[in-house]
Protein backbone atom coordinates (compact mmCIF):
# COMPACT_ATOMS: atom_id res chain seq x y z
CA UNK A 1 0.00 0.00 0.00
CA UNK A 2 3.07 2.31 0.97
CA UNK A 3 4.66 1.31 -2.85
CA UNK A 4 1.12 2.79 -4.09
CA UNK A 5 1.25 6.14 -2.27
CA UNK A 6 4.79 6.50 -2.93
CA UNK A 7 4.00 5.83 -7.10
CA UNK A 8 1.16 8.18 -7.18
CA UNK A 9 3.20 11.06 -5.11
CA UNK A 10 5.91 10.17 -7.99
CA UNK A 11 3.71 11.13 -10.68
CA UNK A 12 2.23 13.90 -8.98
CA UNK A 13 6.03 15.56 -8.62
CA UNK A 14 6.05 15.25 -12.18
CA UNK A 15 3.08 17.03 -13.09
CA UNK A 16 4.01 20.10 -10.67
CA UNK A 17 7.21 20.49 -12.23
CA UNK A 18 6.10 20.12 -15.18
CA UNK A 19 3.44 22.63 -14.58
CA UNK A 20 6.28 25.32 -12.95
CA UNK A 21 8.22 24.76 -16.01
CA UNK A 22 7.82 27.17 -18.81
CA UNK A 23 10.01 26.39 -21.66
CA UNK A 24 13.41 25.59 -21.89
CA UNK A 25 16.53 27.97 -23.11
CA UNK A 26 18.99 27.56 -25.97
CA UNK A 27 21.27 25.30 -23.51
CA UNK A 28 18.40 22.67 -22.77
CA UNK A 29 18.49 24.10 -19.06
CA UNK A 30 14.27 24.25 -18.57
CA UNK A 31 12.80 27.83 -17.35
CA UNK A 32 10.82 28.01 -14.04
CA UNK A 33 7.40 29.70 -13.82
CA UNK A 34 8.08 32.50 -10.87
CA UNK A 35 4.47 32.12 -8.07
CA UNK A 36 3.08 35.53 -7.58
CA UNK A 37 -0.30 34.16 -5.47
CA UNK A 38 0.51 30.97 -4.09
CA UNK A 39 -3.00 29.94 -3.03
CA UNK A 40 -4.32 31.05 -6.39
CA UNK A 41 -1.71 28.90 -8.40
CA UNK A 42 -2.44 25.71 -5.95
CA UNK A 43 -6.34 26.34 -6.38
CA UNK A 44 -6.80 27.16 -10.21
CA UNK A 45 -3.47 25.47 -11.86
CA UNK A 46 -2.99 22.43 -9.68
CA UNK A 47 -6.37 21.81 -8.50
CA UNK A 48 -5.53 22.10 -4.94
CA UNK A 49 -2.30 19.81 -4.67
CA UNK A 50 -1.33 19.73 -1.53
CA UNK A 51 2.22 22.78 -0.80
CA UNK A 52 4.02 19.51 0.27
CA UNK A 53 3.93 18.29 -3.38
CA UNK A 54 4.85 21.74 -4.77
CA UNK A 55 7.87 22.26 -2.35
CA UNK A 56 9.00 18.91 -3.23
CA UNK A 57 8.94 19.80 -6.78
CA UNK A 58 10.53 22.74 -6.14
CA UNK A 59 13.32 20.84 -4.53
CA UNK A 60 14.02 18.34 -6.96
CA UNK A 61 14.25 21.10 -9.47
CA UNK A 62 16.72 23.15 -7.10
CA UNK A 63 18.91 19.76 -7.44
CA UNK A 64 18.56 19.80 -10.85
CA UNK A 65 19.54 23.39 -11.38
CA UNK A 66 22.36 22.72 -9.24
CA UNK A 67 23.71 19.60 -10.94
CA UNK A 68 23.22 21.97 -14.51
CA UNK A 69 25.52 24.40 -12.11
CA UNK A 70 28.30 22.41 -11.44
CA UNK A 71 28.53 20.91 -15.35
CA UNK A 72 28.86 24.38 -16.25
CA UNK A 73 31.70 25.11 -14.06
CA UNK A 74 33.26 22.32 -15.21
CA UNK A 75 32.99 23.60 -18.83
CA UNK A 76 33.80 26.89 -17.71
CA UNK A 77 37.45 25.65 -16.01
CA UNK A 78 38.51 23.19 -19.24
CA UNK A 79 37.83 26.11 -21.44
CA UNK A 80 40.16 28.51 -19.19
CA UNK A 81 42.86 25.60 -19.34
CA UNK A 82 42.33 25.28 -23.01
CA UNK A 83 42.96 28.99 -23.41
CA UNK A 84 46.74 29.46 -23.95
CA UNK A 85 47.12 25.65 -25.71
CA UNK A 86 44.95 27.36 -28.37
CA UNK A 87 46.96 30.88 -27.80
CA UNK A 88 50.10 29.14 -28.48
CA UNK A 89 48.61 27.28 -31.75
CA UNK A 90 47.84 30.83 -33.17
CA UNK A 91 50.98 32.43 -32.81
CA UNK A 92 52.20 29.24 -34.47
CA UNK A 93 49.97 29.50 -37.36
CA UNK A 94 51.13 33.31 -37.54
CA UNK A 95 54.58 32.34 -37.77
CA UNK A 96 54.53 29.80 -40.01
CA UNK A 97 52.22 32.10 -42.74
CA UNK A 98 55.12 34.88 -42.29
CA UNK A 99 57.69 32.02 -42.73
CA UNK A 100 55.93 31.52 -46.06
CA UNK A 101 55.41 34.79 -47.14
CA UNK A 102 58.87 35.30 -46.70
CA UNK A 103 59.95 32.33 -48.49
CA UNK A 104 57.69 33.30 -51.33
CA UNK A 105 59.26 36.90 -51.68
CA UNK A 106 62.96 34.97 -51.55
CA UNK A 107 61.87 32.86 -54.23
CA UNK A 108 60.78 35.79 -56.58
CA UNK A 109 64.21 37.77 -56.42
CA UNK A 110 66.75 34.85 -56.37
CA UNK A 111 67.67 33.15 -59.02
CA UNK A 112 66.23 29.87 -60.36
CA UNK A 113 68.20 26.62 -58.49
CA UNK A 114 67.99 23.39 -59.82
CA UNK A 115 69.83 19.99 -57.54
CA UNK A 116 71.99 17.91 -60.20
CA UNK A 117 72.96 14.46 -58.99
CA UNK A 118 76.38 13.91 -58.52
CA UNK A 119 76.45 10.24 -56.35
CA UNK A 120 73.78 9.07 -54.80
CA UNK A 121 74.10 10.61 -51.76
CA UNK A 122 75.47 14.14 -52.73
CA UNK A 123 72.81 16.58 -54.20
CA UNK A 124 75.31 19.93 -54.84
CA UNK A 125 72.97 22.83 -56.37
CA UNK A 126 73.57 23.47 -60.18
CA UNK A 127 75.19 27.29 -59.14
CA UNK A 128 77.81 25.22 -57.20
CA UNK A 129 78.70 23.25 -60.19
Amino acid sequence: MAAMVAAADAAADINVEETLLCGRNERGIPDVRFIDDVDFFLASELNGTAVETVIGAYTTLLSKFRTYEVNLMQQRMKAKLRVPEIEKTLTLIEQLKTKREVRAVDKDKSPASCLQPRSPSAYPSQNQI
